[in-house]
């Protein structure tokens, strides 16, 4: 027969204004008693029921003074919780329309912004093509004035019309080697301040499931068809769930059935 060694397990100093003398020595009596033949067996039932006489009395005297506690909790509690939470849902609703209206301002200067850089890029094709085809008559003029001089047939109007269509083509090329600058389209600020008071916006990320499945079911399971898309990371060990199965007598693959001591007493 193994005899374990008696210990002493230190009673909390705020515990013990709530203790009776009988209970300071019926601690000492339960932290010393070793179990280890009938005797000793019936000393410690008796010893536990006594223990449990304690703890209902205990939890009875714990009840009695929380109960006005409670009550003036409640009376406080409830109304003021229920009007919190119709504000609160007034000022979800209210701040959903303005983020609505925040995030089609931010739309409508985005499109602007691509708008305005579209018309730029436009613009400067335009001005390129332009410039091109200055360049080639210029070059065309001045092909023909030389030729007109090689054979002495070069009149003041071929010159006025080559140096014309060589200046054309410099303004041209000039417009088009200084692009006109973007205009920059101000986005709405994410911050409006009015009346001392300062309200910021911002879209936080949030999730649904894609097979339509409401958030918060108690049968979301890893053999749930609806939920086989789901990566095998999402799904966190239901350790309450595990127990209820083992206590009604299931099996859970991965787990292993191991004693618990555990005793019902009656006084």
């Amino acid at each position: 027969m193994t005899t374990a060694s008696p210990t002493t397990t230190p009673i909390p100093s705020e515990i013990e204004p709530y203790l009776s003398e009988r209970e300071l020595e019926l601690i000492e009596r339960a932290d010393t008693l070793q179990v280890q033949d009938t005797v000793t067996e019936q000393a410690a039932v008796l010893v536990m029921g006594q223990l449990k006489e304690s703890e209902d009395r205990l939890e009875a005297q714990r009840k009695a003074k929380l109960a006005p506690i409670d009550a003036q909790w409640a009376e406080i509690h409830e109304p003021h919780k229920k009007a919190i939470d119709f504000f609160h849902g007034l000022k979800t609703m209210l701040n959903t329309r303005w983020s609505a209206f925040k995030n089609e301002q931010k739309r409508l200067a985005d499109a602007a912004q691509r708008k305005a850089l579209e018309d730029q890029r436009k613009a400067q094709a335009e001005a390129d093509a332009k410039a091109e085809v200055a360049r080639q008559e210029a070059a065309r003029k001045q092909k023909e004035l030389e030729e007109k001089e090689a054979a002495g047939t070069v009149t003041a109007k071929d010159l006025k019309d080559a140096a014309k269509a060589s200046a054309k083509a410099d303004s041209l090329a000039e417009v088009a080697a200084t692009p006109a600058p973007v205009q920059v389209i101000e986005r709405p600020s994410n911050t409006v301040s009015v009346g001392g008071v300062s309200a910021t916006g911002r879209n936080l990320k949030d999730w649904i499931y894609e097979c339509g499945a409401e958030k918060g079911g108690d049968d979301y399971t890893r053999d749930n068809p609806r939920f086989q898309a789901l990566p095998d990371s999402v799904f966190v060990v239901d350790e309450t769930r595990i127990g209820k199965i083992i206590r009604g007598g299931g099996k859970v693959d991965g787990v292993r059935v191991v004693p618990k001591p555990s005793s019902s007493i009656k006084t």
